[in-house]
């Protein structure tokens, strides 16, 4: 879909979801999550086809959170990136319309770091 001038594409919301996880903000971890959640229903709902989220989409929420210790929920860093691994791992492991396992959403060894690094981290 165009929405206005501005095509929805996967480079968009990565773009938009690096800047909200780097802005420093006390409230950038959630809202880069939920720029992903859109991104993320918008893939499933096959409308369109040039959204895909990436492994890398996910890593970038679960660093934000890791950076940014503030958290409304009172979740530590750790719960939240762990949280954001295992949706990840869901919709990689869900099959969608018959298709096969989608692999773009396969976490990698840099998300497994990240939680492993964040667990640590634990006081």
């Amino acid at each position: 879909r165009n929405s206005g001038n501005i095509n929805l594409n996967s480079v968009a919301f990565s773009t938009v979801i690096s800047a909200w996880a780097r802005s420093g903000s006390k409230k950038s971890p959630k809202r880069a999550e939920t720029i992903l959640q859109w991104m993320v229903a918008l893939y499933q709902s096959g409308d369109h086809p040039n959204v895909i989220p990436h492994h890398s989409n996910f890593l970038t929420v679960m660093n934000a959170f890791c950076k940014n210790n503030a958290d409304e929920l009172s979740n530590s860093p750790a719960e939240n990136a762990h949280r954001i691994m295992k949706w990840m791992e869901s919709l990689h492991d869900a099959s969608q319309d018959g298709r096969s396992k989608d692999s773009s959403l396969k976490p990698n060894i840099k998300c497994y770091t990240v939680i492993i690094d964040a667990f640590a981290r634990l006081k």
